[in-house]
């Protein structure tokens, strides 16, 4: 992929995550001045989505436990246990795949069956993908770090196609 359309994936994965989150909790992300691989080595929780179809993309989210808590507390109004804080971090990587696939549709023009295929929640480390993942880092307003990644082949072979049909 070239440079700019690399840098606009991210610039939109960065700003639709921040614009999700302060939609659903109020809570504030920007990008973290930590190296991602610092992020990687502290101790967070996640959620994975794969979506398959004509691609498969994978995503994934891991926060410091407070950040999930915080976004279950706000969605709830009141105190969330173990339960609805799964709940709601799956809600919330649901509707960030939702709008990540829709923007990359609308900014390649090209017609592509996708859909969620599985949602979980791994216990642990974060999990090492086989494919190259795009990562990024980011920070809330908590100082709550975050990591978002997502496959990058997919992406590539998305904007490939946009060119020769374009």
């Amino acid at each position: 992929m070239k440079g700019t359309e690399a840098a606009w994936v991210c610039s939109m994965a960065e700003n639709l995550v921040c614009e999700i989150l302060t939609e659903m909790a109020d809570i504030q992300l920007w990008k973290s001045p930590e190296p991602v691989e610092e992020l990687q080595s502290r101790p967070m929780v996640g959620v994975c989505a794969t979506i398959g179809g004509d691609y498969t993309i994978k995503m994934r989210f891991f926060a410091e436990k407070q950040l999930f808590y915080r976004l279950a507390k706000s969605m709830l109004g009141r105190e969330p246990d173990d339960e609805d804080i799964q709940d709601y971090a799956m809600e919330f990587i649901n509707v960030v795949c939702g709008r990540f696939i829709s923007e990359i549709i609308n900014e390649t023009h090209i017609k592509a069956r996708l859909m969620p295929v599985e949602y979980r929640v791994p216990t642990g480390e974060i999990p090492v993908e086989a494919e190259s993942m795009q990562t990024m880092g980011l920070v809330s307003d908590g100082q709550e770090y975050a990591t978002f990644s997502w496959t990058t082949m997919a992406i590539e072979d998305m904007v490939r196609r946009s060119r020769v049909n374009g």
